[in-house]
């Protein structure tokens, strides 16, 4: 990672968090638990995690930063290989998760882009690494919705019936 990109507020809030610029954490269990699941790494997507893995952030914003929740976790994406598919043809091009925003993956391309996504929906958000962790924390930064997924609103107005059905006092 290239330290000189990052907006010296991100790199203070990394730090804090346990990061350092020497960081060389074993992935080896995470790689080897996703691939068993279809997921292929690649080097970008491995040094970022070596990087950056383990490490959660959340804190709360002030007049020039925008609060944050993330971590560098790619393991909670087990289980979800199969949005995988839907996500690469949008980006055009193959994709690795590497953690969590809130409640989507992030994930990097070959490209060194980052994306980030849930069964919703899928968008684009930066062009590198360092310009994602900039990003989280900027008040202007907008992601570019790549994909939505045809059927989400079928299965939402599935899952309220069935809410209502067994719930129908309480409003959805």
């Amino acid at each position: 990672m290239d330290v000189s990109k990052l907006d010296t507020y991100v790199l203070s809030i990394l730090k804090e968090h346990g990061w350092y610029e020497e960081r060389e954490y074993d992935i080896s269990d995470w790689l080897n638990a996703l691939s068993s699941e279809g997921y292929a790494s690649f080097e970008y997507a491995e040094n970022i995690l070596k990087s950056l893995g383990g490490i959660y952030v959340n804190v709360g914003g002030d007049n020039e930063h925008m609060s944050a929740q993330f971590n560098f976790t790619p393991i909670y994406a087990s289980g979800y290989f199969d949005l995988l598919s839907n996500f690469e043809v949008a980006a055009k091009e193959e994709l690795y998760p590497i953690g969590e925003m809130v409640q989507a993956f992030a994930y990097a391309g070959k490209s060194k882009k980052i994306y980030w996504g849930a069964w919703r929906e899928f968008h684009w958000i930066a062009d590198s690494i360092e310009d994602y962790l900039n990003n989280l924390f900027d008040i202007n930064a907008k992601s570019i919705l790549l994909y939505t997924n045809p059927r989400a609103d079928e299965e939402l107005n599935t899952m309220k019936e069935m809410l209502r059905s067994k719930f129908p006092h309480i409003t959805y």
